[in-house]
């Protein structure tokens, strides 16, 4: 037995594919341009992934030629090469990497402070895995300069970026010897007391030996 209304089911369906098609027909041009936009947009959006896969390409391959320079010593050129890649190639993990070549380079050529600046220049684009290891190379710079303050900061956060855990870890306790140095003893106390106490006990030994250093008595 039909229940009421199932008879008018039929017509219903009939009736809405009717309407869509009218629809359609009315609004064909404004159809097909919401489809063409849909498709542009994607079209779009895969070039622009691709440009960028292709300009870290270029940016890797420019870098080993720089680097290349580098480690045969002939600063001079890879300065010019390596300065190249870093303003060509920004953002990406390739221009990061020349910018730390370029700061190593300096630091071993007595210019730290050219070497921070280049540093500090890439710090806020580095791609995630490079973050810490730029913060790292900072710390390091400052220690140079005898800036342990800022040298300290900079290790703070390597280790808060660093992925690994023994990296942390040795980015923490570089930063105890820089805020020693600074003369911010209880500061280094307190990370070394934390490394005294990490569960892997990486560098508890030494965490010792410098909690000794930091609370003996004068004349002890």
């Amino acid at each position: 037995m039909a229940t009421p209304g199932s008879s008018r089911r039929p017509d219903r369906v009939e009736e809405t594919s009717q309407r869509l098609g009218e629809f359609l027909v009315v609004h064909r041009a404004k159809v097909i341009a919401a489809v063409l936009a849909l498709v542009v947009l994607g079209a779009a959006g895969w070039f622009y992934r691709r440009s960028i896969d292709v300009k870290h390409d270029r940016a890797e391959v420019a870098y080993l030629r720089a680097r290349q320079a580098y480690e045969a010593k002939n600063y001079e050129l890879a300065e010019a090469d390596l300065r190249t890649v870093v303003t060509r190639y920004s953002g990406t993990p390739g221009g990061v990497m020349a910018a730390m070549t370029l700061a190593r380079m300096q630091y071993e050529t007595g210019k730290n402070a050219e070497g921070v600046a280049a540093l500090r220049d890439v710090a806020g684009s580095a791609p995630r895995d490079l973050k810490g290891e730029v913060q790292a190379l900072l710390g390091a710079g400052h220690e140079n300069l005898g800036q342990f303050d800022e040298a300290a900061q900079a290790y703070l956060r390597a280790a808060a970026e660093s992925r690994f855990a023994k990296e942390q870890l040795a980015h923490k306790a570089a930063a105890a010897r820089a805020l020693t140095a600074a003369g911010k003893k209880e500061e280094a106390l307190a990370i070394w007391r934390e490394l005294e106490e990490e569960p892997t006990q990486f560098l508890a030994a030494e965490a010792r030996v410098r909690i000794g250093e930091l609370t003996a008595q004068p004349g002890g």
